[in-house]
């Protein structure tokens, strides 16, 4: 006999449809899931997640290569950087990394529009470990990253890379 049991919701779907819903209108199409569950893969959920993994493998050609030309990366609160270029030149000559672990804790996607919840972990050659919170918005357009916003606290980087 089959069970009349509402099935149990993720407490993480639920953070992170919560922490969605102060960002999107109402009545927009709002797909939360968590990373490893089963359910609809979007599109703009997998280029994102895709790019995450490109950062976990340090493939610098595919992390690039996810971007548009005109691309604008804000890593508020620090200066934005406009076009492919730049932001290529930024990424590949920022940290020297030993290695890098972006933790998904929540994703969510509305229309063109990714938001992750993460732990950006880098290890860097010297020893060093700097691991920080952070939210993101991603803007998809022609399966390309067009706009990326990075939220974190900037105190919790520097603090953590001071000698």
């Amino acid at each position: 006999m089959a069970s009349s049991a509402t099935p149990k919701r993720c407490s993480l779907c639920l953070t992170a449809a919560t922490l969605a819903s102060y960002w999107l209108k109402p009545g927009s199409d709002l797909r939360v899931g968590l990373i490893g569950m089963a359910g609809d893969t979007v599109s703009n959920t997998k280029i994102v997640m895709d790019f995450i993994e490109a950062w976990n493998k340090m493939d610098w050609d595919a992390v690039v290569a996810a971007f548009s030309e005109d691309v604008v990366y804000h890593n508020i609160p620090m200066e934005v950087l406009e076009g492919k270029t730049d932001v290529a030149h930024f990424i590949t000559t920022g940290m020297d990394l030993k290695s890098v672990d972006w933790e998904v804790l929540s994703i969510a996607e509305n229309g063109n529009r990714v938001l992750t919840e993460r732990i950006d972990n880098f290890y860097l050659t010297d020893g060093k470990t700097v691991s920080m919170p952070v939210m993101g918005t991603f803007e998809i357009e022609h399966g390309l990253i067009k706009a990326w916003r990075d939220y974190f606290d900037l105190a919790t980087f520097t603090s953590q890379m001071a000698p």
